[in-house]
């Protein structure tokens, strides 16, 4: 017969789920899960584990208002019976949260604020007798109208052994080494640092030192995916996971400044904690007032005069294409470019960019490939109005400013230079690229200085088409090459919240930094959807793709794209992108054998 000690270490994740499977499979039979699943688990241990921690019925997360009131109703009628407290007044709450809650913020005899010179000394006291983690023995012995969390935050605020200057760079890199070997085991890692506490080593971690965090201001991707994350998670650390490079404390930062300040502006006393309602409850409350009034489409900025500016993101009315307009005339009479910035204020609830963008999509446009005569002509009103581009699309006709400045910039003022056109960019000369993005960001004329023979649409195609997401500062580049397993992941939840045919990607795409609602629908319907086929082509897969290809080929006009007609009739879970590339492929290595050089 085997004998095992029982442990005291921590639960484990497989710990738990066998043990919410034996329960519920079998009941709360302790001895059988024991004897078969758990042997180095006691009853005692078991019991309170579901009880206290894996039981689904129990409510978690802080207390309410009205939950505090109904635990100091069952004290003052059953003293510390928590058991019978739980069943009478809180049922949904384990019994030993009721008694945790009590004896760090329940009870009424508790005091806050500044500590006397008399609590000092009996804390003091506390820790000559019982050691420095007996913080619930200290307060019932010695200060029992203080609460063990608070002894515990006092103790470290006033223990001369504790220093109180700001962290030298070798205890950053001492913390940063004991961190990789101990994890968050707190209390082992500040045994190596005289002089700073666990919460101290926590704090600085988690702001300063790991590696993961950003320091950077959130972007409006970062902001949307967290408040909708804040509206479904409970906690800050769930909440985090979802955000790469934030943490928990980040994302409380985040949450209160926005209440104290942008919030409470625009929602006054809604945003207030309500009586019933405990901390989870309110953050969620918030958030989704919050996720309701950004797919409203409006977004609340900060203006240069620290007031508070909406901005609209609706259809534009009427009136207010007529005032752009008469802005946008009132900008060109003066002889320069149009400042946008001027137009906006005849538009308060219209950003800068809003307005160029508007202005020229309602500029009749011709697309496609320029002429010889464009070119000629492009060319001359650049000799005329330099760069003001919008005194140069006024000679060109059909042609917008931006396709002006565009077409100058990356093609006609290179064409008297001797170019490298048509050759692959070197090792060196991509390495070159890279230097230059780190000393002048996207700034695509300065980096390709370095470059002799090259233009910067060559280098700026080449660096956002490259496969690398980090730059040689460890700074990651985002939206750029292969998707990351953090992108995947927030895509695969912004997508959740739609049903599989009302998907809004531009909704989706302001959660994913960098990635365009069209890179977001690609990225889902090629690669992601739970219902899409991968791996290995069979041979009778193959054999129906060339029929159907063939089939449509012969019946679709030209320029009309099939693929789409071809995944769906062939069934097989494969995406009008996969079949166009099998087909592809087949047609370039297997040709001869399926008859394929026709197409």
């Amino acid at each position: 017969m085997l004998f095992y000690s029982v442990v005291k270490k921590e639960w484990q994740s497989w710990e738990d789920d066998i043990l919410r499977q034996h329960v519920s499979r079998d009941g709360e039979c302790w001895k059988t899960l024991i004897h078969v699943h758990l042997p180095h688990r006691s009853i005692y241990s078991c019991q309170a584990r579901w009880r206290d921690v894996l039981n689904p019925e129990l409510q978690r997360g802080p207390f309410s208002e009205e939950e505090t009131r109904l635990l100091r109703e069952g004290f003052k009628k059953h003293g510390k019976e928590w058991s019978k407290i739980s069943a009478e007044f809180l049922p949904r709450r384990a019994v030993r949260r009721l008694a945790n809650e009590w004896t760090m913020s329940a009870n009424p005899d508790l005091q806050r604020g500044q500590w006397t010179e008399e609590e000092d000394k009996l804390l003091l006291r506390g820790i000559e007798q019982f050691g420095t983690q007996a913080w619930t023995k200290i307060s019932t012995e010695l200060i029992p109208w203080r609460g063990r969390n608070q002894i515990r935050q006092r103790y470290y605020t006033i223990n001369p052994s504790l220093k109180k200057t700001p962290w030298t760079q070798d205890e950053r890199d001492l913390l940063l080494r004991r961190t990789i070997v101990y994890g968050n085991r707190w209390d082992k890692v500040a045994e190596g640092l005289p002089g700073r506490s666990p919460q101290s080593c926590a704090l600085m971690w988690t702001r300063r030192v790991d590696p993961a965090t950003k320091n950077e201001n959130w972007s409006s991707e970062e902001t949307r995916l967290f408040w909708e994350r804040t509206q479904v998670f409970d906690h800050w650390v769930v909440i985090a996971d979802g955000l790469p490079g934030r943490n928990r404390i980040d994302c409380s930062l985040k949450f209160h400044t926005a209440v104290k300040n942008e919030l409470r502006v625009l929602f006054g006393d809604e945003i207030k904690r309500q009586e019933n309602e405990n901390r989870i409850e309110w953050r969620k409350r918030v958030a989704r007032a919050m996720c309701a009034l950004l797919e409203k489409r409006f977004e609340v900025r900060l203006d240069t005069n620290q007031s508070l500016k909406i901005v609209t993101k609706q259809l534009w009315k009427g009136t207010e294409v007529e005032t752009l307009n008469n802005a946008v005339s009132a900008e060109l009479a003066k002889g320069d470019d149009v400042d946008w910035e001027n137009v906006a204020k005849a538009l308060p609830y219209r950003s800068a960019e809003e307005c160029e963008l508007k202005h020229n999509s309602s500029i009749p446009t011709r697309m496609g490939k320029w002429t010889e005569e464009e070119d000629r002509q492009l060319e001359e009103a650049v000799e005329v109005h330099g760069c003001r581009w919008a005194s140069v699309a006024s000679t060109m006709g059909l042609r917008s400013a931006e396709q002006c400045r565009y077409r100058w910039s990356r093609i006609l003022q290179y064409q008297s230079q001797d170019m490298l056109h048509g050759k692959r960019l070197t090792d060196a000369e991509k390495q070159l690229i890279r230097e230059g993005v780190d000393m002048f960001g996207k700034n695509w004329k300065a980096v390709c200085a370095a470059l002799p023979g090259r233009t910067p649409d060559q280098c700026r195609r080449w660096w956002s088409g490259r496969t690398e997401e980090m730059t040689s500062d460890g700074i990651v580049e985002h939206g750029v090459g292969r998707w990351t397993e953090a992108e995947d992941q927030t895509l695969k939840f912004a997508v959740a919240k739609y049903l599989p045919d009302k998907i809004v990607w531009t909704e989706v795409a302001q959660m994913i930094r960098g990635r365009t609602p069209m890179k977001c629908r690609s990225r889902w319907v090629n690669s992601l959807q739970p219902n899409i086929s991968r791996g290995r082509w069979s041979y009778e897969e193959e054999m129906n793709l060339v029929e159907l290809v063939q089939k449509y080929r012969s019946r679709t006009k030209k320029g009309i794209s099939i693929w789409q007609a071809v995944a769906d009739e062939l069934k097989t879970g494969r995406t009008s992108f996969a079949c166009y590339l099998k087909f592809n492929y087949m047609k370039r290595t297997k040709g001869s054998r399926f008859g394929l050089f026709s197409f």
